[in-house]
């Protein structure tokens, strides 16, 4: 979607909604989100989606405006590269230093795409790493 906060507040709404679509009723998915996909779907979560597991691939820290209600959310956590030049672009953080998300750090330095390349999720054996 687009890249400003207004854009991931209706890709907030629209993830919401589609979730709750009488054609998907999907209750507490499991989400694994990429960059500002893990922002959109922290905003759902604050907006009343209730969520399994959720895996922040390489996602930007904004805190407090993109933070998860941990109320209603499963098992967090965030994979991410040494230093992310993307992300730094962006203006956000590079770790999320919160007790109840786990951090994995990559051994690799500023690719913002390593976190989803099948190649470095077998390297680093993250299948195992990530809640089942």
């Amino acid at each position: 979607g687009g890249y400003s906060d207004a854009d991931r507040a209706m890709g907030a709404d629209d993830l919401k909604n589609w979730l709750a679509a009488p054609a998907h009723n999907i209750q507490k998915p499991y989400l694994i989100t990429h960059s500002h996909g893990g922002s959109v779907a922290m905003l759902a979560n604050q907006n009343g989606v209730d969520l399994g597991p959720l895996v922040l691939l390489s996602c930007p820290v904004h805190f407090p405006k993109y933070m998860p209600d941990f109320s209603r959310v499963g098992k967090i956590v965030s994979i991410h590269v040494k230093f992310d030049w993307v992300i730094f672009l962006d203006g956000g953080g590079q770790r999320f230093n919160h007790p109840k998300i786990k951090e994995i750090v990559l051994p690799i330095w500023f690719d913002h795409s390593a976190t989803h390349d099948p190649d470095v999720w077998r390297a680093n054996a993250l299948p195992v790493k990530i809640p089942p």
